[in-house]
């Protein structure tokens, strides 16, 4: 079957008729086949859909119609009046667009659609759109009118006569043509051939003009004779003018081709010039790397790629075999790609004659280098089986000594054994020791045969067999008499004997109140591995029968020892007794361990204390369980402050029972006593002072302070200043600056507890408010804004400020760097810190006044050297050296003391910092 290339040109919309439009829409395309003749006079089926979103969205509606191609391949049909498949087309949202319209085609005419294309429509139908909106157009002269926009308004274009086109002009004005009757071919040419391979080559083609025709498709057509055309093979690649390029694919090796650029208007198709290129061979020419370290089982070699010829090599190696001339059929040893390339050849033939070569695999086929040979070296192996020692029980040990030509093919060694004699490595295998081989898992009395062994990659090599015999279970347990009998508590003792050569797994005692105690059944408890061997038990029951016995377990099984039995003494009922120390804290206090009298220590396993806000507490309420960081008392916590608590100690049972002691009760403090914030003091436009009063509880340590701020209430998190730490009552009072005139702030004491992890609390006092005095006149001298001001404009608006204390020593950095664009002037030094910050590195006094952060400001720099003669002025500021933020030259910069100039080098350690800011 032909494929049919379909060519859509426009979009016609009918226009509206009466005061209704007209639910269709026109719809016109160029047919093609495969070999780009006009489909003429030909019946065909078409399925039409409109897609909504997306060239892949969903059908708002679809149909089917045979429509018949005019003698200029031209098919002509109306949207709308077709076989509904789905959908209403009169019921289309014209203004929810995207829009999409996707035809099938069967050229065959029926339903087998075997091409498809889809295209946006730009322009919703504007007659179905008016209707839909309610805001449409003039009506149209005839039937099939459209307007188009001319830049400036709306023009009419009447419908044109049937078998015309609609084209579009250089200057994008749309008209009426008449096909292939009237126009010019496009201008085409055929510019260059590059990148030849094996298989594929690069071609490039201009469309220089389409002579008042749209480009409808372009692209190469090429073949091996001479003027190929569209009918040969063809490769396209978009539309329209200017300069494309692409790749000729799956050609001939070692062939000519013959190749022009082509180009299709409505007016025909027109070629460019021919050009001719010959495909490379494909052959990959590679060479064979000589064998080295050749050994039994193993030899090296790889190969180079000389030259690929236009197919890139997609794996290579090297072949061996021992007949000549191996392929890929034989043993293959693949590379990781690249050249040269070396490879691992492994084989499991000795002393054998191996041909090997290189290969190479490409699109084209597989190529072999150059054919050598290498013989593998030859492997004999001496293994010698050594006497057994170390014989035990279920156990022994037996050493080997491996000899060999070829010591390295050697891949694995070690001992086998069985109850029947030449054992092989298919029988059980000895454990590695690190001087000899242990044999376990043996049986007790019983004959064994042991052979050593080493395998290379040719064969499993034996050595002399040995025999020896394990030596007989001869274990005796013996459980001896219990000793420190006490109402819950007891000692297990035991020993036992066994010939030299049982191995011990595990010893201990096997307990209950039932006869004949085992392991598995009863309880027991492991002890040390010694032929005299002991363990303490508690937690027993008083006035109760026990039966226990020792046991010995080694690779044969369990020994028992006889049974012993041995009855506790009856208890007495212990008594507990709750400490107090008197000492309670607002919200924890630290309780001494209670005092437990008892018949013996071990009939109970937990002690503690439980409180609660009931008398009586119960073992399940708060409790305290264990001793507080292993100290000797019990911490409560989390309490609340003023309440009263109810406490006692217990102890719990070895039967789970609980035992209480006596009950004490203890009140706790409150947090703090008072917490008053006075009034304000020393108001002026900037400053204050903050005064508050905390009155603790004599126990509890507190953190005081004031908070203040624009706002009501402030916190802590928001202003504050620890000013002092007290535990009992404390008065203080916090100097405030940096204010802003005639503004209202408000202030409140608070007292911080839990610094020590207990309770962690902020309570605050009562809030008092403040309004600063009216803004003053700025002067030199003055303490403002976080320093002191050493320079005014004349408004007394702006300025320079001094930090109050030096930032310390340091270096003016990079002594033989030349920092650029420092000056000495003022108002530069800003400036000149940045300039040195960016170009030197390390800590030096740039860097320590740019990080500077001070008096709740961030912005200081290190002053310039007219800058540092403005703070040697005043007297408020103590003499020294200080550097300035000026550079003499690379290795030297500029320092001032007091108002006096001076030069060092950078390197100097021994000269003051200090920043200033701008206002």
């Amino acid at each position: 079957m032909k494929k049919v290339i379909t060519y859509v040109f426009f979009l016609l919309i009918s226009a509206l008729t009466i005061a209704q439009a007209p639910q269709k829409m026109s719809y016109q395309a160029v047919i093609r086949n495969s070999s780009n003749a006009l489909l003429a006079s030909t019946n065909i089926g078409m399925r039409i859909s409109i897609l909504q979103g997306s060239p892949s969205g969903s059908s708002v509606y679809t149909e089917t119609q045979t429509p018949t191609t005019n003698a200029n391949g031209l098919v002509s049909l109306e949207i709308g009046s077709g076989a509904v498949v789905f959908g209403n087309f009169s019921t289309i949202n014209w203004a929810n667009g995207p829009f999409y319209i996707k035809t099938e085609t069967d050229p065959a005419g029926g339903t087998n659609y075997t091409i498809a294309g889809t295209n946006q429509l730009l322009s919703v139908p504007f007659a179905l759109y008016a209707q839909k909106s309610g805001n449409g157009e003039a009506n149209g002269n005839a039937v099939g009118d459209i307007k188009y926009w001319n830049g400036t308004s709306w023009v009419l274009l009447s419908i044109g006569q049937p078998g015309q086109v609609l084209k579009v002009t250089p200057t994008n004005i749309p008209e009426w043509s008449n096909g292939q009757t009237s126009g010019t071919l496009s201008s085409v040419s055929t510019n260059n051939v590059s990148n030849v391979l094996a298989q594929q080559a690069t071609i490039e083609g201009n469309v220089a003009n389409g002579n008042g025709e749209l480009v409808i498709t372009r692209g190469f057509c090429y073949a091996t004779t001479t003027n190929p055309t569209v009918s040969n093979s063809v490769v396209t690649f978009g539309t329209g003018l200017g300069t494309f390029s692409g790749d000729l694919t799956g050609l001939n090796v070692s062939t000519t081709y013959y190749v022009r650029a082509f180009s299709t208007t409505i007016a025909g198709t027109a070629y460019g010039n021919e050009l001719t290129f010959t495909t490379m061979s494909g052959i990959v020419q590679l060479s064979t790397t000589v064998a080295t370290d050749i050994l039994g089982c193993y030899a090296s070699s790889g190969g180079t790629i000389i030259t690929e010829n236009g197919s890139a090599v997609t794996s290579s190696g090297v072949v061996f075999g021992t007949s000549p001339n191996p392929t890929t059929l034989n043993n293959v040893a693949s590379s990781n790609g690249g050249t040269p390339f070396t490879v691992q050849l492994f084989t499991t033939n000795p002393n054998t004659l191996f041909y090997y070569r290189a290969f190479a695999e490409n699109a084209t086929g597989t190529y072999y280098g150059n054919q050598l040979s290498f013989t593998t070296q030859n492997i004999t192996t001496t293994v010698t089986t050594m006497v057994a020692t170390a014989i035990q029980t279920c156990s022994a040990n037996v050493g080997l000594t491996v000899t060999s030509s070829n010591i390295s093919a050697v891949q694995s060694q070690g001992v086998c054994f069985a109850t029947t004699q030449n054992p092989t490595v298919n029988n059980s295998l000895g454990t590695d020791n690190g001087s000899s081989y242990t044999l376990s898992n043996l049986l007790p009395n019983t004959v064994y045969y042991a052979r050593a062994y080493a395998t290379t990659c040719a064969t499993t090599t034996y050595g002399n067999q040995i025999s020896f015999t394990t030596k007989p279970n001869t274990t005796v347990v013996t459980t001896t008499a219990v000793t420190g009998l006490n109402a819950c508590s007891v000692t297990f003792n035991g020993n036992y004997t066994t010939n030299t050569g049982n191995d011990i797994n595990s010893i201990g005692f096997c307990y209950g109140r039932n006869p004949n105690p085992t392991l598995g059944i009863d309880d027991n408890i492991g002890t040390s591995i010694t032929n005299n061997f002991s363990a303490q038990m508690n937690c027993l029951i008083p006035g109760t029968t026990y039966y226990v016995r020792a046991f010995v377990q080694n690779c044969v099984g369990t020994t028992y020892g006889a049974q012993v039995t041995f009855t506790t003494p009856a208890a007495i009922n212990p008594v507990v007794t709750t400490n107090f120390n008197g000492e309670v804290h607002s919200c924890f206090t630290d309780l001494p361990l209670p005092t437990v009298n008892s018949t013996d220590a071990k009939c109970y396993n937990t002690t503690g204390i439980c409180f609660g806000l009931t008398a009586n507490p119960q073992l399940f309420d708060t409790n305290g369980y264990l001793p507080y960081s292993s100290a000797d008392f019990y911490r409560l916590s989390n309490l609340s402050p003023q309440t009263i608590y109810y406490a006692r100690a217990y102890i719990r049972l070895c039967d789970g029972t609980t035992v209480y002691g006596n009950q004490i009760t203890f009140a706790t403090p409150p947090k703090v006593t008072s917490i008053t914030t006075n009034a304000v003091t020393n108001i002026t436009s900037g400053t204050a002072k903050l005064n508050a009063v905390t009155i603790g509880n004599n126990i509890d340590n507190v953190t005081s302070g004031i908070c203040y701020g624009l706002s009501p209430n402030p916190t802590r998190l928001t202003d504050d200043t620890d000013v002092s730490s007290s535990t009992f009552g404390n008065t203080y009072d916090l100097d405030i600056q940096n204010l802003t005139a005639n503004t209202t702030y408000y202030a409140r004491a608070y007292a911080r507890f839990g610094y020590d992890g207990n309770c962690p609390e902020i309570l605050y006092g009562n809030q008092v408010t403040f309004t600063t005095g009216p803004a003053t006149p700025h002067v030199v001298g003055q303490n403002f804004d976080g320093g002191i001001i050493i320079w005014l404009n004349a408004a007394g608006t702006s300025g320079l400020i001094a930090a109050t204390t030096d930032q310390g020593f340091g270096i003016w950095g990079c002594e033989g760097t030349n920092i650029t664009g420092t000056n000495t002037t003022q108002g530069t030094g800003l400036a000149n810190t940045n300039a040195i910050v960016s170009g030197c590195a390390g800590n030096h006094a740039a860097k320590i006044c740019n990080d500077l952060v001070l008096n709740g400001k961030s912005d200081w720099y290190l002053p310039s050297e007219a800058e540092l003669i403005l703070i040697g002025q005043l007297n408020y500021f103590p003499q020294g050296n200080y550097w300035s933020s000026s550079q003499l030259n690379a290795s030297q910069a500029k320092f001032v003391n007091g108002i006096t100039p001076g030069i060092s080098n950078k390197s100097e350690t021994n000269f003051k910092i200090r920043a200033i800011r701008s206002f």
